[in-house]
């Protein structure tokens, strides 16, 4: 039992950082030199104990990276993915935030109501073009950049 008590000391560690997925535990633990029945020892205690829940981490990092980094549901998606969480959980807590206003088009407009003022002083083809690559490369399709550009446009114009 001594085992059991040693990983479950560094999965709390771990956990103390930041919430983690199923996934991310059981390879920290492997990583550890921990036998699979130890593994499945901790991990089932951190359950029991609320300290660990695949959905309770899923619904975090989405916030995270709603709040923090502005990233589309896509590329939120791919992130959980790689982090070991089922797809209709990825479905399910992501429906629940664009329920609430967060929808794909939604950030992309406050990046771009963000963002430029950074742009300023080019012209506005090269704003366009500076932006749409930036909200590219935060996971957002083609059509929403060209929506959320085009409405601040389209707002700016409309206030003149």
């Amino acid at each position: 039992m001594d085992h059991f008590e040693n990983y479950f000391t560094l999965a709390i560690r771990l956990l103390a950082r930041r919430s983690r997925s199923k996934k991310e535990l059981i390879d920290y633990l492997r990583k550890k030199k921990a036998p699979e029945e130890v593994i499945a020892s901790v991990l089932s205690k951190l359950e029991e104990k609320k300290f660990q829940s695949d959905e309770d981490f899923t619904r975090w990092w989405v916030e995270q990276r709603i709040r923090f980094r502005s990233k589309s549901d896509r590329a939120i998606t791919a992130e959980l993915l790689q982090k070991g969480i089922e797809k209709d959980l990825i479905k399910k807590i992501l429906n629940e935030f664009n329920d609430s206003g967060q929808t794909d088009l939604a950030k992309a407009k406050k990046v771009v109501e963000k963002k430029i003022k950074k742009y300023q002083s080019l012209s506005k083809e090269q704003q366009y073009h500076k932006l749409g690559f930036m909200l590219a490369r935060m996971g957002y399709s083609w059509e929403t950049i060209r929506q959320a550009i085009d409405a601040y446009y389209q707002r700016d114009y409309n206030t003149e």
